[in-house]
């Protein structure tokens, strides 16, 4: 039998490996210039007193804590043509109505598929959560996230007509050295990780439906902020990982 040569096939698996360890990652992790951006606007604009700016310079820093933290890319090539990109959430604990839920690792994941020595990629679906089962208002048992991009109930729907960003759709080609494409990835995982970790923020109703009430996922453990803190002291759980949803 004769020998495959996959040559062509590393090259692919080694272009676009850089593509998500390299630009992709950096574009996630680089999010953090962008409350330095909004205050400099503020600032040029606004007329508030010095109290108010601190105390939005406050909110915008927490913010961004809150929506870059601990988050881990990752990437697997299953063949020449096929990969496998990742993002793990760690442990993190959600603040609703006073009460603090706690939640497992979570660990996500999407395929890709490539051509052109790995030039040209294609996204073939949404992030899902893969350690199943995940107790979450806001995951189906399937491992679909429920928000405007991976909802499950426009599944056949936005393969091809549902925008996964302003300029990028599933299964359609775009380069690899595009920065709309770059952009794009980056924003799947920043919204992945929203809707898990900060879903609850807004009004019921109008900003956020739950496939089911928080208080079905049987996992609240603490009544007030210092059990809360005591909780996530003892599990390792780092505090800017408790999130409000208020």
């Amino acid at each position: 039998m004769a020998e495959t040569d996959f040559s062509q096939g590393a090259e692919s698996s080694n272009t676009v490996e850089s593509f998500i360890k390299l630009a992709v990652a950096g574009r996630y992790h680089n999010q953090r210039d962008a409350p330095e951006a909004m205050l400099r606007d503020f600032y040029e604009t606004s007329v508030l007193g010095v109290q108010e700016i601190i105390q939005l310079e406050k909110a915008v820093l927490n913010a961004f804590i809150q929506e870059n933290s601990h988050g881990r890319i990752g990437y697997k090539r299953l063949n020449e043509d096929c990969h496998i990109v990742s993002f793990s959430i760690p442990h993190y604990i959600i603040e609703r109505e006073g009460r603090f839920y706690a939640f497992k690792q979570a660990k996500l994941s999407m395929a890709m598929e490539s051509k052109n020595n790995g030039q040209i990629i294609s996204i073939c679906g949404p992030f899902t959560i893969k350690n199943l089962p995940y107790k979450h208002p806001f995951v189906y048992p399937t491992g679909y996230l429920d928000n405007p991009i991976f909802s499950q109930r426009r599944q056949f729907q936005y393969l091809k007509q549902h925008e996964i960003s302003e300029n990028i759709r599933f299964c359609e080609w775009y380069e690899t050295g595009d920065e709309i494409t770059t952009k794009s990835i980056a924003n799947m995982i920043t919204t992945a990780q929203r809707t898990l970790e900060r879903s609850y923020i807004g009004i019921a109703g109008r900003d956020f439906v739950p496939v089911f009430p928080i208080e079905r996922c049987n996992c609240v453990i603490a009544q007030d902020r210092l059990e809360a803190e005591h909780y996530a002291r003892t599990h390792s759980i780092p505090m800017e990982r408790i999130f409000s949803n208020l």
